[in-house]
């Protein structure tokens, strides 16, 4: 490991400077009421791997909202992807499906909607039944909804795990287990970004999530955050993102999961995604796949109301 010492005189005048030039530009944006306003594409491809970004369509966000954190599943013959969709004047977000064909995209209505935000639709299947876990860190726990009439009647199936801070939680079927991957904020300070933590269990919505010996099994900020949750034949992969300075989701990267057991985890990064496919956007932080459409988040600086 290096060895760090003081900073000079030059270098920490050079931070000051590039903090105080920051700090300015966020005053000039609240002035013009711009902000990082995220947004969603899609694009029907047959390989996510090898997708074009650039080629992809972004589903127009509507005024006074955003839309982000994209999850797509196939089902009933139709594409349906569900967002979290933050409305600025409630200052929470909620679940809102969208409905994805090649000619096009029409919004369906709210999937779900609670008294705190949400966000991070989680989807996955068991026992031939559909059910989301999204983010709900605001109410401290981390909880199961049931699709009782796909795509827009939802329930609350079960909370796994209650008086925890956690965001973005995957729960996926692996090697005889069901496995849950969050990001817990250890330090109690609204800090979900550096920490991933792994569980594991017999059942998907277990009262007794263990929690794996090396927890967490990834401390980075760069890292950690989990963007997603693809699969590719016989490999699992886990997007992450890639936090910058003062930017939620600066860009993102895909990991194949190499070691994942009782006793052990590793993953090896397979590529990285740069915001550089659309015009004047800031960041990235979500990636998902499911049966040949590709849908993804993007930021730009732009006005709340357009």
């Amino acid at each position: 490991h290096p060895l760090y010492s003081t900073p000079s005189i030059r270098v920490q005048l050079k931070y000051i400077f590039n903090t105080i030039l920051h700090i300015g530009n966020k005053v000039i944006r609240k002035i013009l009421q711009k902000s990082y306003r995220w947004g969603v594409a899609y694009q029907f491809v047959d390989d996510w791997k090898s997708a074009v970004l650039w080629k992809s369509k972004v589903i127009k966000n509507p005024p006074n909202r955003f839309l982000a954190d994209p999850f797509i599943i196939n089902r009933e013959n139709k594409h349906v992807c569900f967002v979290e969709d933050y409305n600025y004047y409630e200052k929470k977000g909620r679940i809102t499906a969208f409905k994805i064909t090649k000619e096009g995209y029409e919004e369906i209505g709210v999937a779900l909607e609670e008294k705190f935000h949400l966000s991070y639709p989680y989807l996955f299947e068991a026992n031939g039944e559909l059910f989301m876990c999204p983010e709900t860190n605001e109410s401290k726990d981390i909880r199961i909804y049931k699709c009782n009439q796909f795509p827009l009647k939802w329930s609350l199936h079960k909370i796994i795990m209650k008086d925890v801070s956690a965001c973005d939680s995957n729960i996926f079927y692996h090697d005889n287990k069901w496995w849950l991957m969050t990001n817990i904020d250890s330090s109690n300070i609204g800090e979900h970004s550096s920490e991933l933590h792994i569980f594991y269990s017999d059942h998907f919505d277990s009262d007794n999530w263990k929690s794996h010996p090396k927890n967490p099994v990834i401390f980075n900020s760069r890292k950690a955050r989990n963007g997603g949750f693809l699969k590719n034949e016989n490999s699992i992969y886990r997007p992450y993102q890639i936090q910058g300075w003062d930017l939620y989701g600066e860009s993102m990267g895909v990991a194949k999961i190499k070691i994942l057991t009782t006793e052990d985890y590793q993953e090896n990064e397979e590529f990285l995604i740069s915001p550089n496919f659309f015009t004047n956007i800031q960041g990235v932080h979500s990636y998902n796949f499911n049966d040949g459409l590709l849908v993804f988040d993007f930021v730009k600086i732009d006005k709340h109301k357009r």
